[in-house]
């Protein structure tokens, strides 16, 4: 329904897909895709389907967070680049800390910009829950235990099947 820009390169944006019944209150999920850190795609209408092996199923936790009041926000952050072989490594330009950063910055630029941004809607965002998968559900992780203690927006972290024992890598 809306595109929200957080910051200057192409990948800091985020999508946002409101309910039917969106009010000043809906609750605010925001998906975090996975992609081994370097890549990945946004969480469209039809991502995280139920089907893993099937992505043109018409189920999706998407439809299901929609259809249950859910403010939808498929978040896209910068991506490292590894090159192509281990002599480029070292030239990347982003790293899994501006990772976290887009996310924080992101959810910061939600919660100052949807009161009055959703031409029409008036969402209040002080009642964000975060959903990540693989990667992406590291980062969630990474960025709220990054959090002050006394955060009341953040209501809930999913992480789904993210690496968390980082030392094995």
């Amino acid at each position: 329904d809306y595109i929200g820009q957080y910051g200057t390169d192409d990948r800091q944006r985020y999508y946002v897909y409101l309910p039917n019944n969106v009010t000043a209150n809906s609750p605010v999920v925001v998906m975090i895709p996975g992609g081994g850190w370097f890549s990945g795609q946004d969480v469209s209408i039809l991502g995280f389907p139920y089907n893993w092996a099937a992505y043109n199923t018409n189920e999706s936790m998407v439809k299901d967070l929609l259809n249950n009041g859910y403010v939808v926000v498929s978040l896209l952050y910068r991506l490292i680049d590894y090159g192509n072989d281990i002599n480029e490594f070292p030239l990347t330009t982003n790293w899994w800390y501006d990772q976290v950063a887009d996310i924080q910055n992101a959810i910061n630029h939600i919660r100052a910009n949807f009161y009055t941004c959703l031409y029409g809607y008036s969402v209040s965002a002080e009642k964000i829950h975060i959903l990540g998968e693989s990667a992406g559900g590291h980062l969630a992780l990474l960025y709220a235990y990054s959090l002050p203690q006394n955060s009341t927006f953040l209501k809930s972290v999913v992480s789904m099947y993210a690496p968390t024992n980082m030392n094995q890598y």
